[in-house]
């Protein structure tokens, strides 16, 4: 290992991973730090594995141009390392009138963000 580095990154999460992996890339001596023994001990490793839907985030937010960005990355990522990724979508239910009420424009929004399979049944 170097004596010194060029970059430390703080934290073995998600986040923390991917920065490090991206800085890894260029010339560089990069350190990755957590407190926990693990990469990634502190992160949901359990998530819905739901890539991009569009639903939830509001148009042009740059919460939504991230969730495409990160769609379209891991889709070009995934299958350089053998993730295999399924795109099955997901499924909203509406379990009263509110709910219901709303799922027009959770669609709405999912057709603003780019996701172009969201349909009401």
């Amino acid at each position: 290992m170097p004596e010194v580095y060029d970059v430390v990154v703080i934290g073995a999460g998600v986040v923390g991973t991917a920065v490090a992996r991206l800085l890894s890339h260029h010339h560089l001596e990069v350190a990755l730090l957590d407190a926990a023994p693990d990469i990634g001990a502190g992160t949901s490793k359990a998530n819905t594995a739901i890539l991009h839907t569009g639903f939830d985030a509001t148009p042009g937010s740059l919460e939504s141009r991230l969730v495409a960005r990160g769609y379209a990355l891991l889709n070009d990522y995934a299958p350089t390392v053998g993730i295999a990724i399924e795109p099955i979508g997901a499924l909203l239910v509406a379990w009263d009138d509110e709910q219901a009420a709303s799922l027009n424009t959770s669609a709405e929004k999912a057709v603003a963000n780019g996701y172009r399979s969201a349909s009401l049944i």
